[in-house]
């Protein structure tokens, strides 16, 4: 049977199944969910219009608004792109900023707060408006590297203050931004903007956020010397429920009742536990259970900090040494050796997946799971848990681009 089948049912599959027959019919019940709601919908509107007058006219207008209107804001289009040396990962939404500017944001589920404007990046996207979100992404990195004054990062500022859809709040606020291996309080200025929209998967830019509550964003701003615009945790716990499907890329906010019901069977649930405002999850490395940040916005591995890296005993080497050096959110860099080893998350195997040992500690935790590994998992949110399911993605085991050797001790 095909693997990819197995892993997009995963509520189906059980490694002692011993017909096929018992599989086909949980994969028609799966399906059959999915479509409840749109069969319900279906069904509503057809009997409007079988009793057609101006009253059942009207409410038919209005059921088929609101369902179209909902299956187009709450799934976001994503992309997972690469630098241009083909590492660091990322995944990137396309957004618009007070209905106007095209920008980028990059979903960092390690990061806490309001969504972040880099004023680096603000400073310069004008000149990466066009071609794919790779092109653009790689484009932006480019100009970034070739440096931005602070001048020029005032002005991208002032020239979103200049249109007045944004206001600036008198005082700002400090924010703790924990990078993978430092930690930094900087001054931060508070906006009040219009909802940023994000293009979704039929490709039009949507705002996603329920509009009953606020129909307004708080962003703040912060250098960012080596990034786009940040779009965080707290964001999408304000969206909940919330799944970030690898397989497909979309990412799927405020989902109903029957949508979440459809899927919350296919995940393993582990309770919510926030450290510093990111979700912090039980795993076991090999031979030790750690506690690590689920961080989307770092490209690694399992990366573990240098006390809990100490402790790891059951592993194993490539045929060449190699390690690798990190540069975190607040431009800090760190060397990691890199080894491989099991992963046990959520009840979820991995027979070898790649882990990064640091020369650093981390703040708070033992490590944190970043995107070498978790594109191998969709991601489902809920007020009380956080689950996994295998997205059919393999996780990242080549690490041949790195250098070869071990960090200095």
């Amino acid at each position: 049977m095909d693997r990819s089948i197995i892993n997009n049912y995963k509520i189906c599959y059980n490694k002692n199944m011993e017909t096929h027959s018992i599989f086909f019919i949980c994969k028609f019940f799966l399906e059959l969910l999915k479509m409840l709601e749109d069969i319900l919908v279906i069904l509503i509107i057809a009997l409007l219009v079988k009793n057609l007058n101006i009253v059942t006219g009207v409410l038919c207008l209005i059921v088929a608004y609101n369902y179209i209107n909902d299956k187009l804001n709450t799934k976001l289009k994503f992309h997972i792109v690469n630098d241009e040396h083909g590492m660091n990962e990322s995944i990137i939404l396309e957004a618009k900023l007070n209905n106007k500017y095209n920008t980028l944001f990059m979903l960092d589920t390690g990061y806490a707060g309001p969504p972040v404007l880099s004023s680096t990046y603000l400073s310069i996207q004008n000149k990466c408006v066009y071609g794919t979100i790779l092109q653009r992404y790689r484009s932006s990195l480019k100009y970034i590297k070739q440096g931005v004054t602070d001048d020029e990062r005032h002005h991208a500022i002032d020239l979103l203050l200049q249109d007045g859809r944004c206001q600036a709040f008198t005082s700002g606020c400090t924010m703790k931004l924990v990078g993978i291996g430092s930690v930094v309080e900087q001054q931060a200025d508070m906006l009040l903007c219009p909802m940023v929209s994000f293009k979704n998967c039929f490709g039009f830019f949507v705002k996603t956020k329920n509009s009953y509550k606020v129909d307004a964003d708080v962003l703040v701003t912060n250098p960012l010397p080596s990034s786009v615009n940040i779009l965080t945790c707290d964001y999408l716990t304000h969206s909940l429920p919330t799944m970030i499907d690898m397989y497909n890329q979309n990412l799927c906010l405020n989902m109903s009742n029957l949508q979440t019901m459809s899927v919350e069977g296919t995940f393993s649930k582990v309770p919510i536990k926030l450290v510093g405002g990111a979700f912090v999850v039980p795993i076991k490395i090999g031979d030790i259970e750690v506690e690590v940040t689920v961080d989307t916005g770092a490209p690694g591995p399992v990366c573990l900090g240098k006390n809990a890296a100490s402790k790891l005993e059951k592993y194993w080497k490539g045929e060449t040494p190699r390690k690798i050096l990190q540069k975190g959110v607040n431009g800090e860099e760190i060397c990691s050796d890199i080894l491989f080893s099991s992963l046990d998350i959520a009840g979820i195997e991995f027979e070898e997946v790649g882990v990064f040992l640091n020369n650093k500690n981390v703040e708070d935790v033992d490590g944190y799971i970043g995107l070498g590994v978790l594109k191998a998992l969709d991601i489902l949110m809920l007020s009380t848990s956080i689950g996994f399911r295998k997205s059919g993605i393999p996780p990242r085991t080549d690490f041949s681009f790195a250098s070869k050797g071990e960090c200095s001790k």
